[in-house]
Order: C-alpha cells, then structure tokens, then sequence
C-alpha cells in the first residue's frame, strides 16, 4: 500500500527460498504464493495484474538473479531472470503538468531555519514561486 501511495506502478514480487527441501521448485508453491499476495495486491492494493511481475528465485544460491534458471532445476518458469527484467521494464516518466509532488527523505531545524531535502517527483518548480505551502501539506 505504502508503494502504490508513493507513486509506484510497476512490481516486482521475488519469491525466494525456492530451492528449499519443502519447495524444490514447486510450480503449485509458487502459485498459491502468487494467488494469495496477487490478490491482495489487486484488490486492496488497485494494482494491475499487467504491472506485476514475478520471478521464483534462490537468493542463498543465486539462481533466477543474474542469470536465468536452469531447464533442470525449473522447467515450468517461462520468465526472465531479476537483472535482466530490471533492465528491459521501461523507466515511467515524471508528469511535468501534475500537481507538485516531492516526498521528503530528511528534515532538519537550525535555530529558526528548516532545511527539507526531497525530490521532486511530478510538478515544477518555477523561479518566483514558493513551494512551501506544498511542503507543508507533506508533513
């Protein structure tokens, strides 16, 4: 919930541990995992079953991180290793025209001053304008 608040659209959902003597690659494990949690991330969550993506790995061994899994280990994942979705999902672009958003990493207060350090995530910031009542409405 916290994710899609922040603007978040795409997922990504590891599911690890899949080279643990109870799983060993279960296809049926895998999928009660992605029923469940896919269902929570739908309904309460309002996110598109099209921007989630899952991936099985095995992060102690590494496998289904850098490189894709093995035939022999799991035939029934169709999909691309971690590294490798990471690097073909697109980068969504930041909506000029929108309302001005910038979550805050850090506040500090010196005396009288308040420095507040963040990223502007949609909406400009023009020479002349006070974004301060904005910041404001954040805290």
């Amino acid at each position: 919930m916290l994710a899609k608040s922040a603007g978040v659209s795409q997922l990504i959902v590891i599911v690890n541990k899949m080279d643990h003597d109870t799983v060993k690659w279960s296809k049926a494990r895998f999928d009660e995992i992605k029923d469940k949690l896919g269902a929570f991330l739908g309904m309460a969550c309002k996110y598109s079953p099209d921007n989630i993506h899952w991936i099985p790995v095995s992060g102690l061994l590494g496998t289904n991180i850098k490189e894709k899994v093995d035939k022999s280990i799991c035939d029934w994942y169709q999909g691309e290793s971690l590294l490798t979705l990471l690097d073909i999902l697109p980068v969504p672009g930041r909506d000029h025209n929108g309302p001005l958003r910038i979550p805050i990493f850090e506040k500090v207060r010196e005396q009288e001053d308040c420095l507040v350090l963040g990223k502007i995530e949609s909406g400009m910031i023009h020479p002349g304008n006070s974004p301060m009542t904005s910041l404001f409405m954040l805290f």
